[in-house]
């Protein structure tokens, strides 16, 4: 409900991954806005239990993932997907230094079409 300063960026939502049938889905077509976390925070332990997704950049693409633990002296993510078909999407590390942006997301726009 209350604006932070910082860099915000929209993404459209591509993939079925985070959708499920619950409050908090965020389905196809959706637009995430989320807020930059500065590289200088990674070095510590992200807050990613206050936080429902974050959208992660890395070299090759770009992913909507809740985070669900952080190693901080490996520099290494867990991702999760909201998505119940755990077979088709697993949970999954990622090294910090494949990631280029991490944003936490503040706003989920329906697409009602």
């Amino acid at each position: 409900d209350e604006i932070k300063r910082g860099f915000y960026r929209a993404f459209r939502v591509i993939g079925e991954s985070m959708s499920y049938d619950g409050r908090k889905s965020i389905d196809e077509g959706d637009i995430v806005t989320g807020r930059n976390i500065n590289r200088a925070f990674w070095k510590s332990k992200l807050h990613y239990k206050k936080w429902d997704a974050f959208v992660i950049v890395t070299k090759e693409r770009i992913l909507i993932k809740k985070i669900i633990a952080h190693d901080v002296e490996r520099g290494i993510i867990t991702c999760q997907s909201n998505n119940t078909d755990k077979e088709k999407y697993p949970d999954f590390n990622i090294s910090l230094d494949d990631v280029q942006e991490i944003f936490n997301v503040t706003k989920v726009e329906k697409d009602w079409q």
